[in-house]
């Protein structure tokens, strides 16, 4: 009689990043690309993780770079000029870019700095973001690739300010503030166009901020189901424009209107009401704009 014998092969994953080095910038100023700027002296790459202790400006202006993790600690600096600077995939969704100092995006020539991340990620810390012109700084990008269900969170108290544009689509969980306050600056959330699948834009205790400049979304879905009426849209000068693109059924943000203008290109339906002591809101010819307050709201 024959005897049958399945065998069974265990394969694991290891998810674990093969050659990962914990490199430390070792100079008061420098480009990332420069090994001897490091400790342990190389060149940090898509698998390693990378500390700016304070005092120090790291550069990314020779070449575009990648990490897995960054660390920006108080009063370190980490200045993105012209080229991207790629987060690596992680399977989980966990804190890889944590900002006590500062990071800075330039555009010294026709190339507008990227941070480009390749999968659901979180960024925190009590620093900045920083892209406004009037610092010489700006525009930029923030790219997340590879899947419209990755999540973009930003946690408070981080900051960013400035001419920032996120377009890619994406769930964008802000917990902190986005902050326009200087008259030439612009911050675009969602494309200027109709896009295949929105930036969706949620999350808890938020806020858009404008004080001077324009604060603008595009495509994006402000009727995201998860966004809850603690995220603030808040125009205190200058000027919010939700664009014709932008998805706004039913938009449970608390809406604030304290000076400048909120412009509406589209029909909108605001759930949460609005606090209004000052500015104007204007609605674009044949657009209906509608502002009840639910309860629960």
């Amino acid at each position: 009689m024959k005897r049958q014998f399945l065998a069974i092969f265990l394969v694991a994953i290891c998810t674990s990043r093969v050659g990962a080095t914990d490199f430390t910038f070792q100079v008061t100023s420098g480009d990332w690309s420069t090994s001897n700027n490091w400790s342990p002296s190389g060149h940090p790459s898509s698998a390693d993780t990378v500390t700016i202790l304070n005092g120090q400006t790291c550069r990314v202006e020779n070449a575009n770079e990648a990490a897995f993790a960054i660390t920006v600690n108080s009063g370190g600096v980490l200045a993105i000029k012209g080229k991207d600077l790629s987060i690596a995939y992680s399977a989980s969704n966990t804190q890889r870019v944590t900002v006590n100092g500062r990071i800075e995006f330039s555009k010294p020539s026709s190339v507008t700095p990227r941070l480009v991340v390749n999968s659901s990620v979180k960024l925190g810390g009590n620093g900045s973001l920083q892209a406004s012109l009037f610092d010489s700084l700006g525009p930029a990008i923030i790219e997340v690739v590879g899947n419209h269900d990755y999540r973009l969170t930003v946690e408070s108290p981080l900051l960013v300010r400035g001419s920032f544009s996120i377009t890619s689509p994406c769930i964008l969980d802000n917990s902190s503030l986005f902050l326009v306050d200087e008259e030439d600056d612009t911050m675009l959330i969602g494309p200027l166009s109709t896009p295949q699948y929105y930036v969706q834009v949620s999350g808890f205790e938020g806020e858009y901020r404008v004080n001077k400049g324009t604060l603008r979304f595009g495509g994006a879905n402000l009727c995201f189901y998860e966004t809850g009426e603690n995220l603030v849209l808040n125009t205190d000068g200058g000027t919010t424009n939700v664009s014709q693109y932008a998805g706004t059924c039913g938009i449970p943000a608390e809406l604030k209107l304290l000076s400048g203008l909120l412009d509406f290109d589209v029909d909108a339906l605001a759930l949460n009401g609005i606090t209004f002591t000052g500015g104007q809101l204007r609605a674009a010819p044949d657009v209906e704009v509608t502002i009840v307050h639910y309860a629960g709201y």
